[in-house]
């Protein structure tokens, strides 16, 4: 854990949106040989992308591509339309595919005993967190293509 974590040096990076994705891999904090990356593949759109007098969006096919590519281990999924589609939050989610990476060495019962002594949404928490981790085993199976038109 670094709050300056530095290019090659990551094991593990998580991104709550594609383009946060694509700008890690752009400033090298993910590696082919070290690091894990777990992206949301749903697009907020920039400004620039929403304001561009033509297309200006930006090509997300060439940055799942980059992800699978640059990574070690890559766990692309659409956490946002699967937390709408469970009725809980992203982050739920995120937090189990973290808690399923290959290279966490913390016990799952730590991770739900968190969730639960916060004392917040817990049973959507809970959920989310569940289907996170079912995520990370393969044992929940959604698309990679990003949802363009869930994008805001």
């Amino acid at each position: 854990m670094s709050l300056y974590p530095g290019p090659g040096n990551v094991d593990v990076v998580v991104a709550s949106e594609l383009m946060e994705a694509g700008r890690a891999i752009e400033n090298g904090f993910v590696s082919p040989d070290r690091t894990t990356l777990i992206a949301s593949t749903h697009r907020i759109y920039a400004i620039a992308e929403k304001s561009a007098m033509g297309d200006g969006l930006h090509d997300s096919d060439r940055v799942l591509a980059a992800a699978r590519k640059m990574s070690r281990m890559a766990m692309l999924h659409d956490i946002a339309g699967i937390a709408r589609s469970q009725n809980t939050a992203l982050n739920a989610v995120l937090l189990g595919l973290i808690a399923g990476a290959a290279n966490m060495p913390v016990p799952r019962d730590a991770f739900e005993g968190a969730v639960a002594g916060r004392g917040v949404a817990v049973d959507a928490n809970l959920r989310g967190f569940a289907v996170g981790l079912a995520l990370a085993k393969g044992e929940f199976a959604p698309t990679l293509k990003p949802r363009e038109d869930a994008a805001v």
